[in-house]
């Protein structure tokens, strides 16, 4: 389980969540792809952090992701975690205003950072703990 071990907070408050247009997609991509522990009930996920912060993913019609990260994963190593990732199936990508190295690592920055969208759009980021 690649992420399972990962801090995780938000970019707004701990008491956010994320939206998503498909319940299904996001439980592939969190659970299977990322390796996150998550529960399902019904049509709402919970992903579960190694730091304790449980994060609410509910469906919403219509849903328009945000421009900017929603959500990071702090990894000890981003290249311990990368290839495996890369396995799965999860493709990175870089922001039109830094400077990154065809993968989405950001080089240029301090902690060392990979950003990636979940399916229904969301922008994420992986980053390196100091």
């Amino acid at each position: 389980m690649v992420l399972a071990k990962a801090s995780i907070f938000l970019s707004g408050d701990r008491s956010s969540g994320l939206w998503v247009d498909s319940i299904e997609a996001a439980t592939a991509f969190y659970g299977e792809k990322l390796g996150i522990s998550i529960t399902r009930v019904h049509d709402a996920l919970t992903l579960h952090a190694a730091n304790g912060v449980d994060i609410p993913i509910l469906l919403k019609s219509g849903h328009v992701p945000s421009r900017h990260a929603v959500l990071y994963f702090v990894v000890d190593s981003i290249a311990g975690v990368l290839p495996e990732l890369i396995s799965r199936g999860v493709h990175f990508s870089s922001h039109d205003y830094e400077v990154g190295d065809g993968l989405g690592l950001e080089k240029e920055w301090s902690p060392l950072i990979v950003w990636l969208a979940d399916p229904a759009g969301n922008v994420l980021c992986i980053m390196q703990r100091h």
